[in-house]
């Protein structure tokens, strides 16, 4: 089993402001995050998660010395690939490199080392955080902060705030009533600012603490990495793959960067360096990646079959839009995301025109209306929306 250091703990001080940084980040998820789909919320957010991070090391004094640190370019990168592409399989590919790249930053920011360590390591790493990020800010509640230290006197800053909070009620509820009584248009302010979904507000109530909770965990594990040294990443597993497990994996992976990975094998582990190995298998996989967020594959597969001459395909039993239709679903158009929308609007003419409609009116039905919250602005969305703009249904 991996052994872990379970003894290690925050000092009262950072461990405070660790929670005081977690809820900040907490509200600011919860702002951003409430609407669907995610687009340029979700970017913002892993954005505002960076910046509390540098916010907390800079506050408790903590240096960030681990070659995790670097890992902010690619995440920040993949968090702006969900804001740019639209196609599902992207969005998992960009997901799951923008987890790997969080978990791994997290887990040797401070310390640690990543290209020496294996693969076996990388996925105990990752599993390792997110196992920290669900146990949440409940090590630090029980154990780290000083609640006994805390004033409770009569003297207390945050006390004397509320006794004036309470002492304000009456002479409140006294003369906001007679304002009310007195003048309509204040009466209709109040009971715009009073009137709120109990059960939103609860809702988003559990949010925050749900997102707070998380994002603490995790920024405990970043903070306490130091000090768990019988867990760190550039120190060797003991659970090892040996040649012939690699070469298995190896002819598992993607064709698009089979290649580059068997002349990395080559140039690792068959020269007896394996522990360099898994760096660069996964510097390859963001490398393809972000090649086809760049690339476009959507978009790709319709000039290309515009290119070929393969738009349509008989249909010779039906005529008609039937036969269209039937045409159309045949094609990969029915399947392509919003990232293939433009390049479907410039090779229209070539269709049929029965064709044409057809494509027509499922663009219109999927691109036609324009997201009207900013937080789930997605690029490739707007660019389809715009290119279908000008299309009609005839």
């Amino acid at each position: 089993m991996l052994a872990v250091n379970i003894t290690a703990k925050l000092p009262p001080q950072l461990a405070g402001r660790m929670v005081v940084i977690a809820l900040g980040a907490g509200v600011l998820a919860d702002g951003l995050l409430r609407v669907t789909p995610w687009g340029l919320n979700l970017s913002l957010a892993m954005a505002g998660l960076v910046i509390a991070g540098l916010v907390l090391v800079r506050w408790g004094r903590v240096e960030l010395e681990g070659e995790g640190r670097w890992l902010v370019a690619p995440l920040l990168f993949f968090a702006a690939a969900l804001a740019w592409r639209d196609s599902p399989t992207l969005t998992v590919a960009n997901g799951l490199a923008l987890l790997v790249a969080a978990t791994l930053m997290a887990l040797t920011a401070r310390a640690g080392q990543l290209r020496r360590a294996g693969l076996t390591q990388y996925a105990l790493g990752v599993a390792y955080v997110l196992g920290y990020a669900a146990v949440g800010l409940l090590p630090t509640l029980l154990g780290e902060l000083a609640w006994r230290r805390w004033r409770w006197g009569w003297s207390d800053p945050l006390l004397a705030v509320g006794r004036g909070l309470v002492l304000a009620v009456p002479p409140l509820v006294v003369f906001g009533g007679l304002l009310v009584a007195a003048d309509a248009s204040f009466e209709t302010l109040v009971r715009d600012v009073l009137a709120f979904d109990a059960s939103d507000l609860v809702l988003h109530v559990l949010l925050v603490a749900l997102y707070a909770w998380l994002i603490g965990g995790t920024l405990r594990e970043m903070l306490l990495g130091p000090l768990r040294v019988s867990r760190d990443l550039d120190q060797p597993s003991r659970l090892r793959l040996g040649s012939v497990e690699v070469a298995v994996v190896l002819a598992l992976l993607d064709g698009l960067f089979l290649a580059f990975v068997l002349v990395w094998f080559v140039a690792t582990v068959l020269r007896d360096q394996r522990r360099r190995f898994a760096f660069g298998a996964l510097l390859s996989a963001w490398l393809v990646i972000a090649g086809l967020d760049v690339l476009n594959p959507d978009a790709l597969i319709v000039r290309t079959n515009a290119a070929y001459g393969h738009l349509e395909f008989g249909a010779p039993l039906q005529t008609g839009r039937a036969a269209a239709s039937a045409a159309f679903e045949q094609r990969p158009l029915a399947s392509l995301s919003a990232d293939a929308t433009p390049a479907i609007v410039e090779v229209l003419p070539q269709l049929s025109e029965a064709a044409r409609q057809v494509v027509i009116e499922r663009l219109l039905q999927r691109d036609g209306a324009e997201g009207s919250d900013w937080r789930t602005f997605n690029w490739s969305r707007a660019q389809a929306h715009q290119a279908v703009a000008g299309l009609h249904r005839d």
